[in-house]
């Protein structure tokens, strides 16, 4: 899955996902691919999507990896902003722009954009199970 052998780092509100060489299913397509190749293709979709409002922004948008932002959400539960990123939330359009993602990538960005927090991601998104 896609955190499976990748390291987040959150360094100045910018994040550097770095990932090893090992294969793994991409949950889009189901092609084999090695972890580089996800991790480029997810950071491609992170960048082009996620990035525009979650890095470096105030004004209420909780920020890519920055725990406190999130930490202070009302809702924590990692599955209802996973449904909040798909049908849209507040000022967040439905996909957060990514009208290609398919729900696991839109888990795997919610994971990312959480990271640190205080919000439980679940084993099949973090990459703990089978």
């Amino acid at each position: 899955m896609f955190l499976s052998g990748i390291a987040l780092l959150s360094i100045g509100g910018c994040l550097e996902l770095k990932g090893g060489g090992a294969e793994v299913t991409s949950p889009a397509s189901g092609l084999r691919l090695t972890s580089s190749q996800q991790l480029a293709r997810e950071a491609r979709i992170f960048a082009s999507t996620c990035a525009h409002c979650h890095v470096g922004h105030s004004g209420g948008i909780p920020r890519a990896g920055v725990a406190a932002d999130w930490n202070e959400r009302e809702t924590k539960d990692f599955d209802t902003l996973v449904q909040h990123a798909i049908e849209g939330y507040r000022d967040m359009p439905p996909l957060g722009t990514c009208s290609y993602c398919s729900r696991a990538e839109i888990e795997a960005m919610t994971a990312l954009l959480v990271a640190g927090s205080e919000i439980v991601v679940p084993a099949q998104v973090d990459g703990e199970a089978d």
